[in-house]
Parts: C-alpha cells; sequence; structure tokens
C-alpha cells in the first residue's frame, strides 16, 4: 500500500469533506434559484458589506469574468444591487439586497442545523485549531479568501 505525507492525507480529507459539503449543500438548497459559486458571492457580501467585481474574484482566486457572470445573475434575481463607486468611475460596488441578505442567512440557518450536529461531537477548541490550521496553509499557498 502507498504510503502519503501528512500534508497529502490533509488534502485528500479536505478534497473528501468538500465533495460531501457540497453534495448536503446541493440537497438542502435545491429549491434556492442560486448555484454554489453564487452562494459564495452572497456570504462573500454578508462578511464584507460590499465590494466591486475585481475585489471578489482576486479574493477567490478566481476570474473577472466568472465572479461577473455570478453577480449579473444575482442581479438578475433581485438580490444583490449595483452602487456608485466614489474611488472608481466604471467598477461599481455590488452589495446585498434585502432579499439577497435574507437568502443567504435563510441558507446558513439550514447549514447551522447540520453544522450543530458536527459541532456537538467535535469540541469548539478542536474546530478552531483546525481552522487556524487550514488558514495557514491556505496564506502558505497564497490563497484567497
Amino acid at each position: 500500500m502507498k504510503e502519503f505525507s501528512p500534508i497529502e492525507e490533509l488534502v485528500n480529507e479536505l478534497r473528501l469533506s468538500l465533495q460531501r459539503i457540497t453534495r448536503i449543500a446541493e440537497e438542502i438548497h435545491a429549491e434556492e434559484p442560486i448555484s454554489i459559486g453564487m452562494r459564495g458571492v452572497l456570504e462573500f457580501l454578508l462578511r464584507h458589506s460590499s465590494a466591486t467585481v475585481p475585489t471578489i474574484a482576486r479574493s477567490r482566486h478566481v476570474s473577472r469574468q466568472l465572479i461577473q457572470s455570478h453577480v449579473n445573475a444575482l442581479s438578475e434575481e433581485g438580490l444583490i444591487r449595483f452602487e456608485d463607486n466614489p474611488a472608481h468611475r466604471r467598477s461599481q460596488m455590488v452589495t446585498l439586497t434585502p432579499r439577497g441578505e435574507a437568502m443567504i442567512e435563510r441558507m446558513r440557518r439550514r447549514e447551522g442545523a447540520i453544522f450543530a450536529d458536527v459541532a456537538a461531537s467535535v469540541s469548539d477548541r478542536r474546530i478552531g485549531e483546525a481552522t487556524r490550521t487550514l488558514r495557514s496553509i491556505r496564506s502558505a499557498l497564497k490563497g484567497g479568501e
């Protein structure tokens, strides 16, 4: 049997966990009219209040065009709005609408019910350690948010 380094084992667990989390999200949010990528934009805006498309793209290490397509679709759904950007005439600020904020909060509540079961079996201390470890690894990889 092939041996793997600790970092390879961690990356494998991350991949498996991400696949499981993605499947859970698809199941519990099936009625929502947005993709996982669009959900990521909503959560970014919930955390940061507002941002430009290039700022969101840089933080996620994806193309501006991908984020622009997500933002356009979110705008069509009435979940975000564009506002003037005093720092840049052409790059508008993207902000959640009340409807968008309600949607992302509703999604977080659904997920929270599932995550509460997980948190009951793993201590806050260990979750905090794992979070700090993953943040350090992402930083070492020059990763985004």
